[in-house]
């Protein structure tokens, strides 16, 4: 707005002295405004449909769960943000992120590409929603999201991706959805076993599961889980308490048998713990458990074993 208002003082200012060469002059101006606001629209449409052609790519590659197809979109030292904030660098990092979720889950994604912003001639700033579905194609979640594109080589690659703001897109969303998870379980490993309990608490709005650990030398520990819905999030969390004065959190993600839960903890000592959970109910009396994604203070940790989990009793709620 300044700049307008101070070239039409400039304008009436000399217009007695020069009108020609002042009207030339605007003119011009207004020319060189013109041409470069149309090389700016045809630059962004030009990128709207790259940006567009390989949503598409990434959609297909989704559906067929191809991990390394889509990771080879990134840049080889790109980013990637979900919408819990966990970050993945690199494009092996990438790749075994979507393996895992290949493993855990299966459907479909839909990218809109909402709007693109060029800057200079090799960056751009890609912006739109996600939204996954099962293989029917009736949605579950959705996302919005930001890409910066880098120009290497003449092709375009992710430098970064951020998911923000996940929705779950299905109604009446419950606390009821884990209730597979009631009654008494056993599970033995090779480092010890457990005793899980689960029951409704409080009208039903929450799980408490109780899990009596010991290990393979017979010393034992207890953990508290409070389970209920977060309505400022639109999801499941749940609340961990351990009778060494640890505590932790988790998130969860899935429907039907496949869950995930993504846990934060902190020790009694102020270490912390991170991990990725995944739960498969096999059947109506037995579970799959499996800990992933082991990170403690800053150092990777291998998965756990694959562990068995069966109900051993059916209590009274």
């Amino acid at each position: 707005m300044f700049g307008k208002t101070a070239k039409l003082a400039m304008f009436s200012l000399v217009l007695s002295l020069s009108p020609l060469g002042t009207l030339s002059t605007l003119a011009l101006d207004q020319d060189g405004a013109t041409t470069q606001l149309e090389v700016k629209r045809s630059e962004s449409s030009s990128l709207d449909s790259i940006f567009k052609s390989q949503a598409r790519e990434y959609e297909t590659a989704f559906a067929s769960g191809d991990a390394a197809k889509i990771a080879s979109m990134w840049s080889e030292k790109g980013t990637y943000i979900d919408t819990d904030g966990w970050e993945f660098s690199g494009r092996k990092a990438i790749e075994d992120n979507y393996k895992d979720f290949f493993a855990c889950k299966k459907g479909k994604v839909a990218i809109t590409v909402q709007s693109v912003q060029p800057i200079g001639d090799a960056a751009a700033i890609e912006k739109g929603t996600a939204t996954f579905s099962d293989l029917d194609g009736k949605p579950l979640s959705s996302c919005t999201y930001t890409v910066v594109h880098v120009l290497n080589g003449g092709k375009w690659e992710i430098a970064s991706a951020t998911d923000h703001g996940e929705v779950d897109a299905r109604s009446q969303k419950s606390i009821k959805d884990l209730a597979w998870m009631l009654g008494e379980w056993h599970a033995q490993g090779a480092y010890g076993e457990a005793t899980v309990t689960t029951r409704f608490a409080n009208g039903s709005n929450f799980l408490v599961t109780r899990f009596d650990l010991k290990d393979k030398n017979g010393k034992g520990r207890e953990e508290m889980q409070i389970t209920g819905f977060d309505p400022t999030q639109n999801a499941l969390v749940s609340w961990i308490f351990d009778s060494t004065g640890g505590f932790g959190q988790a998130r969860w993600y899935g429907h039907g048998k496949t869950w995930e839960s993504r846990m934060s903890r902190i020790t009694p000592g102020g270490q912390r713990l991170s991990a990725v959970n995944y739960w498969q109910l096999d059947a109506p009396d037995k579970f799959t458990w499996q800990s992933t994604k082991r990170v403690f203070e800053g150092m990777d940790l291998p998965d756990s074993e694959r562990i068995t989990v069966s109900r051993v009793n059916v209590l009274a709620q």
